[in-house]
């Protein structure tokens, strides 16, 4: 006959192998990196091929504040309906770790998975920029004027990591759309479109790799009418207000071989486009 006491001990067991044997993984930011205070995106999942537990919820939670201004705990709840949460949250301190818990949702203190990120290294001072696809000038650009602005960064971003939320962009104050790998989705433009509308700036390569990233949510945001290929340049009639950027005489890129830069305003934002392909445009 089995004691009771042994029933309890076997049950204790069980619940604990429960609460360690989900992997759970976190990203933090929009290119790994976050801006305190604004709403930064973040990816949770489990690992795959693991035993899902019934009657769960996403817990994430950061102590903020200091004993002279008083401290707290934020904590954001999710229920538990796939392996992996997209979502943005404010994050507004660096100086502890963001945790995540998948817990049972009438009884919280059993957790069956449980990771921590810690958000120092990932913090970024200030409004940064991200490059989507191929632009190596962009780069180069920055690391020259890195000595007078250390506060502004550049990030290469995937595509399958741009959050599907306009205001997961809010600490992005640049991006640069070289030659994507892939088509980018029509979802995806028409978030782009709302976050310039609400003050972003876009600033786009074409030329020959214009039909890489051609779309009627990208023909809205450009500031040409009915814009053609020419020669390797993208060309077409300027929609009113649109301005041109020449550039130095001393450039080589000037002359004949000259890169036409227009922009205008779009809502809040800016649009700029470059008539050549991101590996023809000088740093």
């Amino acid at each position: 006959m089995v004691s009771v006491t042994a029933v309890h001990v076997v049950l204790l067991i069980a619940v604990s192998i429960c609460a360690t044997a989900v992997s759970l993984d976190i990203k933090v930011g929009l290119g790994g990196v976050f801006v305190p205070g604004l709403p930064t995106p973040v990816h949770l999942s489990v690992g795959a091929n693991q035993v899902l537990p019934e009657s769960a919820e996403w817990v994430m939670e950061q102590p903020v504040g200091d004993p002279w201004r008083g401290e707290a705990v934020m904590q954001y709840r999710f229920p538990f309906e796939r392996p992996e949460l997209e979502t943005i949250v404010p994050i507004y301190d660096f100086t502890y770790p963001l945790t995540a818990k998948l817990v049972r949702v009438d009884d919280p203190s059993t957790i069956y998975a449980e990771t921590a990120v810690n958000l120092r290294p990932v913090r970024m001072p200030g409004p940064y920029g991200i490059v989507i696809g191929e632009w190596p000038g962009v780069h180069d650009s920055f690391a020259e004027d890195q000595d007078q602005d250390q506060d502004r960064g550049v990030i290469d971003v995937a595509l399958g990591d741009l959050p599907g939320l306009w205001w997961g962009y809010v600490a992005i104050d640049t991006m640069w759309i070289g030659t994507p790998s892939s088509a980018i989705p029509a979802s995806i433009w028409k978030v782009i479109e709302q976050w310039v509308v609400s003050g972003g700036r876009l600033v786009v390569a074409t030329g020959t790799s214009f039909y890489l990233i051609d779309s009627p949510e990208l023909r809205r945001l450009l500031p040409l009418d009915e814009p053609v290929l020419i020669d390797g340049r993208l060309e077409g009639d300027r929609k009113p207000g649109v301005q041109m950027w020449p550039l130095p005489p001393d450039s080589p890129y000037s002359g004949e071989d000259a890169v036409a830069i227009t922009s205008h305003r779009y809502g809040a934002g800016l649009v700029v486009l470059v008539d050549r392909r991101a590996a023809d445009v000088p740093a």
